[in-house]
């Protein structure tokens, strides 16, 4: 796109460097589309919105976004292979602890619970109350988080 191109031209002439564009993404929202970049300069976050959330929440799922680094917006959005490796894993390292089938079955699905809310942005606590999940946090700003974008420089 020729404005976008422009943009890039401009940022190359005003810093000097070598300005290239790793990556792009469209996002759209039904209700509101926040944009937060971190004070570094090195970490920008889009999130899209259904409902009418309030600029606190917009915010705050922003910043937690970047200091949590999720994988996926949910647990659809994680690889079946990781997501079948990790639950294997987790059987068998129960397993060599001598429980049985049933009981390394449970210890596993614990594990995964955890593996999720490190990984999936609806399943984590949010970082600014760990007593909350973000899914929770939503539903009392009553908003739904319709997708989300984290970039970083240097990042693929």
């Amino acid at each position: 796109d020729a404005e976008i191109q422009a943009r890039i031209t401009s940022a190359a002439q005003q810093t000097g460097e070598n300005v290239r564009v790793g990556r792009t993404q469209v996002i759209k929202a039904s209700g509101k589309v926040g944009a937060y970049a971190h004070y570094t300069g090195k970490v920008g976050v889009l999130v899209a919105l259904g409902g009418n959330p309030s600029d606190e929440l917009v915010r705050d799922l922003c910043l937690h976004i970047t200091a949590a680094r999720p994988m996926a917006l949910n647990r659809e959005g994680i690889p079946a292979d990781l997501v079948a490796r990790e639950r294997d894993i987790a059987i068998e390292q129960a397993k060599a602890t001598g429980k049985p089938q049933q009981i390394a079955e449970k210890i596993a699905e614990g594990k995964m619970r955890t593996f999720y809310e490190e990984r999936v942005l609806l399943d984590q606590k949010f970082v600014k109350d760990d007593s909350k999940s973000i899914a929770q946090l939503l539903k009392e700003g009553g908003s739904t988080l319709e997708a989300y974008v984290r970039f970083e420089i240097g990042a693929a």
